[in-house]
């Protein structure tokens, strides 16, 4: 698990016990997922994209990014958001639990993000900022599909 989660952390002994579950599981290929789900899914929520996020979110999960949506929606204000950097992705836990399998993957990364109301007027942000998430995957084991979905994320220190 080298250079997807720490040694010795509980995200390689999660992993461990993923693999012993799901032997084709790669890690690797997991977290180039994920930080392309990252990517795809600041970017949709910036954007008040709801048709790219429902098929990436969990429906708990989707709900609360698309009251935010709806919230930002009805002030009439426009979000922006670009990720300059992802400098950390890694595993932080992992677990089987008896109907899905879950990783939760702490980000650090560097957003550009700039508010503005209906004027298009800055109300917030314009420059680069550092934040450090952690967000859940999760996937269905008895599911056909192969696909992870976010379903929570958490503000980290």
């Amino acid at each position: 698990w080298r250079g997807v989660a720490d040694k010795d952390s509980a995200g390689w002994r999660g992993l461990d016990e993923i693999a012993k579950a799901e032997p084709t599981f790669d890690g690797v290929e997991f977290i180039d997922g994920a930080r392309r789900a990252y990517e795809i899914i600041v970017s949709a929520f910036a954007k008040g994209d709801r048709e790219t996020l429902r098929p990436l979110l969990s429906n708990e999960t989707y709900d609360v990014f698309a009251q935010e949506i709806s919230k930002r929606e009805q002030s009439e204000e426009t979000l922006e958001t670009a990720v300059v950097a992802i400098d950390v992705a890694s595993v932080s836990d992992a677990r089987v639990l008896a109907q899905r399998v879950e990783v939760t993957v702490k980000f650090e990364a560097r957003l550009m993000s700039v508010r503005r109301d209906k004027n298009g007027d800055t109300i917030d942000g314009g420059r680069t900022i550092p934040v450090i998430e952690l967000w859940t995957f999760a996937r269905d084991k008895r599911a056909q599909n192969p696909n992870w979905k976010l379903v929570a994320t958490h503000a980290a220190g």
